[in-house]
């Protein structure tokens, strides 16, 4: 598909709509008194909406943030725990490999959440279990294994806080 080497005809309401705007544009005071354009009440809002220019560039759309200002520092508490954590356990074997597969592999710094990472679970260290990514992905292939030996919480207990 090839790009048009033309800009396209403006349509014809926005070529009524700018001949309006050129007649009021000495007489219009406000944001308010503007044709509504963009399906709001200008007059309701009143003075809440910029004036739009009559030129045919827009504004450009800016995209969402898929993480919010708050998770964003949760997550960076998270990152900091982490490392501390794996100073802690770096260097240990894998319990999965150990006790199903009888082999010494190395844990990885991707620790695995015995009951989740919602809300304070996800920097709760009491709850993370260093395992390698074999033993990770056995854990959540067999969930029955997995709670048989301590390594998922009981059913009805995920992304639960314990109780006090």
């Amino acid at each position: 598909m090839t790009r048009r080497k033309t800009s396209r005809p403006k349509a014809l309401w926005c070529q009524i709509l700018d001949a309006k705007l050129a007649k009021q544009s000495s007489t219009t005071k406000s944001p308010a008194d503007l044709p509504n354009r963009s399906g709001t009440n200008a007059a309701r809002i009143s003075g809440s909406i910029r004036p739009f220019s009559t030129s045919p560039s827009r504004t450009a759309w800016r995209r969402l943030s898929p993480l919010s200002i708050r998770q964003r520092g949760r997550l960076a508490v998270y990152a900091k725990s982490k490392r501390q954590w794996w100073t802690e356990v770096k260097g240990q074997l894998c319990p999965v490999m150990l006790t199903i597969f009888k082999r010494q592999v190395p844990i990885t710094e991707h620790p695995h959440h015995l009951r989740g990472r919602g809300g304070s679970l996800l920097c709760d260290t009491r709850f993370w279990l260093g395992v390698s990514d074999e033993g990770h992905r056995f854990i959540h292939a067999n969930p029955t294994i997995a709670r048989k030996h301590g390594w998922l919480c009981a059913v009805g207990q995920w992304n639960k806080p314990e109780q006090k």
